[in-house]
């Protein structure tokens, strides 16, 4: 080794030895073999064309399925998404809608009790005009009676009274009074 450092028009590379034992010129890591060469190639080819025939195909292809499973799946996301904003501005609406009809059924609801009890009150006050010119015309009724009755009994005392004063007509003024005065304290 010494010999080749100190020979300055020997090459400064070390053979590398051949598995026959002998030294083998240019086998680096960068030497180039052809026939190594061309094997290697057929081999890459016939790899690539087996690779290619029997597992990219079906790579590539679920590959593509999983591609579209998973466009089909964001597609039906996106749709349902759009479905459940639409059936939630729907609820809004019905919400929106429920409660204007029930402001207006209450509100129809009030008008409707405040007219009957308009309605009742104007009965109430209708009966009681009723029941009131029914007992004004009872007590009419009743006076009418009683004053008759009243009549008939001073038509009666009167004429008592006038007949036990012709009975006793034979006596004095002063007596006929006092005659009077008892007759009518009796009655």
């Amino acid at each position: 080794m010494d010999e080749n450092i100190n020979n300055p028009g020997h090459s400064a590379t070390t053979a590398v030895e051949s598995p026959h034992g002998g030294a083998s010129p240019g086998g680096g890591l960068f030497s180039m073999d052809p026939g190594l060469t061309v094997w290697t190639w057929v081999v890459f080819g016939l790899l690539f064309f087996i690779l290619s025939r029997y597992a990219w195909r079906p790579m590539m292809e679920a590959v593509r399925k999983r591609e579209q499973t998973l466009k089909d799946a964001v597609d039906n996301a996106r749709r349902t998404k759009e479905e459940l904003e639409g059936i939630s501005r729907r609820q809004q609406e019905m919400m929106r809608e429920a409660e204007g009809n029930a402001k207006k059924l209450m509100d129809e609801t009030r008008a409707n009790a405040e007219a009957a009890a308009k309605a009742i009150m104007e009965k109430a006050g209708q009966d009681a005009e009723k029941t009131i010119a029914a007992v004004k015309d009872e007590i009419e009724r009743e006076r009418q009676r009683t004053m008759s009755e009243i009549k008939a009994q001073a038509v009666e005392m009167v004429v008592s009274v006038s007949e036990k004063v012709l009975r006793r007509s034979l006596g004095d003024d002063a007596a006929q009074k006092e005659f009077i005065r008892k007759e009518l304290e009796k009655q």
